[in-house]
């Protein structure tokens, strides 16, 4: 219901009692992310890695805050040890794709969603994001006509093709 500063005054409380709760540092860190405290954020989810450095949800959510503050590499840092954790999250192969699009590394971009969309071929936010990083290097036909292809082969993803105009 987006009451966040109450509760951070919870999750406060609670680490009060038990200060070596990784979930509550996390959610803390997701009510101040969620108030943008991206900073604060950062603090508390490092105080759930130092609990337990595989949280891949505390990882996941450092790296999304440290985007929020323009540090895009220590982000990608953080969704390679997500993605060493869970070779399979897709989120992460994305959202490091996202990262890469923010630092002009196109290749490394469209690298990052074709794992994702190799991982999910439904996850319609990745086509999205590989259409976006296509459509800025469309002198590169095979990923072009890949694509196309794709959105031909499962039509519900309409935001590949919506992202292609008159190519």
């Amino acid at each position: 219901i987006g009451r966040y500063e109450e509760a951070i005054v919870c999750y406060e409380r609670a680490l009060a009692i038990d200060l070596r709760n990784g979930v509550v540092w996390c959610n803390k860190g997701n009510s101040l992310s969620d108030l943008e405290r991206y900073e604060e954020a950062v603090i508390c989810y490092d105080r759930a890695l130092e609990i337990d450095l595989r949280d891949a949800t505390a990882r996941y959510k450092k790296g999304n805050a440290l985007d929020s503050l323009g540090k895009f590499e220590l982000a990608i840092n953080c969704f390679d040890k997500v993605i060493a954790i869970d070779p399979l999250n897709t989120k992460a192969w994305n959202d490091k794709g996202l990262m890469f699009a923010k630092l002009n590394r196109h290749q490394e971009r469209i690298a990052c969603y074709d794992k994702a969309s190799e991982i999910d071929p439904s996850a319609a936010y990745v086509w999205f994001n590989k259409g976006n990083a296509l459509a800025g290097l469309v002198h590169e036909t095979k990923p072009i006509l890949d694509c196309w292809v794709q959105d031909v082969l499962l039509p519900s993803h309409q935001l590949c093709l919506a992202n292609y105009g008159d190519y």
